[in-house]
């Protein structure tokens, strides 16, 4: 869960993740570390989702959430910046932070034109999917 604190840390978390002083394993949890504060809103949709349509509810994301998520993309373009630099497993995950929405998808590829459009779609499917078939596209 996200507080009101949570947007501000991430170009700290980003920085840390960038230092070529921490070790590539490091920078691989922290990179983990910021997918599961992009993705905790549509983590705490899931793990509601019954409850609040048993109560007749539609979840909506917190301010909280939303922020951090737009954070995280805002600091796409750097994180991507190191893609020719960082390990197979931190290149793997690095894309995943992406997606919160069609154009982010669009101003990542741009961002990063060296990454194969097969792999950027495989990493912000999920998120894609969740935004075509949660309660906003059933409304």
């Amino acid at each position: 869960m996200c507080s009101d604190t949570t947007a501000q840390a991430v170009p700290f978390l980003t920085e840390l993740i960038c230092d070529d002083g921490v070790a590539p394993g490091s920078r691989l949890v922290l990179l983990c570390d910021l997918l599961r504060l992009g993705a905790s809103g549509l983590a705490a949709a899931v793990s509601v989702a019954d409850r609040v349509t048993a109560l007749g509810g539609v979840w909506e994301e917190s301010a909280a959430e939303y922020l951090t998520r737009r954070a995280i993309v805002s600091e796409l373009p750097r994180l991507l910046s190191r893609w020719e630099d960082e390990s197979d497993a931190v290149r793997f995950a690095l894309p995943a932070p992406a997606g919160s929405s069609r154009a982010d998808v669009v101003s990542l590829k741009a961002a990063r034109p060296n990454v194969h459009p097969e792999n950027l779609g495989r990493a912000v499917l999920p998120v894609l999917v969740v935004e075509d078939v949660g309660p906003e596209a059933q409304a």
